[in-house]
């Protein structure tokens, strides 16, 4: 459908009460619009939409000019709440507020906290990498190394590049290697991941 042609059909609905639409807002910040369908409004409507649909079509029909910006502007002053604001790009993650229509808000809920979980548990490969490292960077340096997501990305970037068995140790020798470049970045893990052919072939 046309933009125009949605926008029509929505009024329609609404007018026959077979559909309600609510502005949804959470702190301050605009959401998309909440429907809801009315079936109960449905059976009752069909004969007289049909009637309408009927009548409708011969006057647009008689009516097909090219419509001018006074009555383009008269729709988008009617229907402002339809299309005014683009609805939040992130209405698919607030679970919380409404359901899908097929599972419950709770259960989305739920479903999305054991995604969550999942994705918490971390690959022991990347584990045993990142630990070498550590306490290698402990002896050299006396601190830990900052631990973040964006850590946790390079090494298992590492992990893929050299596989899981060669990857702790080279963790390890890096910090043992006196590159000027590395001594200067304080061996980040960043720096092996992009040098890690030169670092690999050194220690071999």
């Amino acid at each position: 459908m046309s933009y125009r042609s949605v926008i029509n059909q929505i009024k329609r609905l609404e007018s026959c009460g077979i559909l309600t639409s609510e502005r949804r807002q959470k702190a301050g910040s605009r959401q998309s619009n909440s429907y809801t369908i009315n079936l109960n409004n449905y059976k009752s409507q069909c004969e007289n939409s049909a009637h309408a649909e009927s009548a409708h079509a011969n006057f647009a029909h008689a009516n097909s000019a090219p419509t001018n910006v006074q009555n383009t502007t008269e729709l988008c002053a009617n229907s402002a709440h339809s299309f005014k604001e683009e609805p939040s790009i992130n209405h698919q993650l607030e679970p919380s507020d409404i359901s899908d229509g097929v599972t419950p808000a709770s259960q989305a809920g739920l479903l999305q906290k054991k995604t969550a979980q999942k994705k918490s548990q971390a690959n022991p490969d990347n584990v045993v990498c990142w630990e070498s490292y550590a306490r290698a960077y402990r002896n050299r340096y006396g601190v830990l190394p900052a631990a973040n997501q964006k850590t946790r990305g390079q090494v298992a970037m590492l992990v893929r590049y050299v596989g899981k068995e060669v990857a702790p140790s080279l963790a390890e020798y890096f910090l043992s290697h006196n590159g000027s470049w590395f001594v200067q970045c304080r061996h980040e893990f960043g720096c092996l991941l992009k040098s890690y052919q030169q670092v690999l072939t050194d220690m071999q």
